[in-house]
């Protein structure tokens, strides 16, 4: 079975403001990438019987929810009194080797008594077959348009579409606001 470590930026779907050592976001960013943010969160796909998430454990780190496959593994607390990089956080094992799997990192606010932030680091993952899952589906999305291209694969012409119709409307009157101290139950 063969090993492969990725770095964050490889393989990785950011959702929110995760940044690296210097503070670049998004595609700027480079190495290890670190959020405080609560709901922010990060997502490999890979194929292959194991996924290891190592990250930072230190005093300004709190919790982040894990999950693989859409379901929930555990909620890791990366909370230590000193800070250990490369330590790891999660474990996935026994997985289906054929499948594509997804591995998501969830930030919470909930921390330990003595963290003194919330913060979750992204240092590596690790897995058989890293997947870049963005470069997938741009591979897919070229072969498919080249199919189209070719006349291989059907597809609708664009004068044959129908519009969708609205499913709501906005009332032209009889509203009216109130204080909002009320409850709807």
């Amino acid at each position: 079975m063969r090993h492969s470590a990725t770095r964050p930026n490889d393989a990785m779907l950011y959702f929110g403001t995760w940044k690296d050592s210097t503070g670049k976001e998004g595609s700027e960013a480079n190495g290890p990438r670190t959020s405080n943010t609560q709901f922010d969160a990060c997502e490999f796909r890979f194929k292959g019987p194991f996924v290891r998430w190592f990250g930072v454990k230190g005093p300004d780190h709190g919790c982040a929810d894990v999950y693989l496959d859409g379901v929930l593994q555990t909620t890791v607390d990366a909370f230590n009194p000193t800070v250990t990089f490369n330590a790891m956080l999660f474990e996935g094992h026994d997985l289906e080797d054929g499948p594509l799997h997804a591995l998501r990192i969830v930030v919470r606010k909930e921390r330990n008594t003595k963290a003194t932030d919330s913060y979750q680091t992204i240092d590596n993952l690790e897995a058989a077959e890293p997947v870049n899952y963005a470069e997938e589906i741009a591979k897919a999305m070229r072969a498919e348009y080249n199919q189209i291209e070719h006349g291989t694969k059907p597809y609708a012409l664009p004068e044959t579409w129908s519009p969708v119709p609205y499913a709501a409307h906005s009332p032209e009157g009889g509203v009216s606001l109130g204080d909002g101290q009320g409850c709807l139950s």
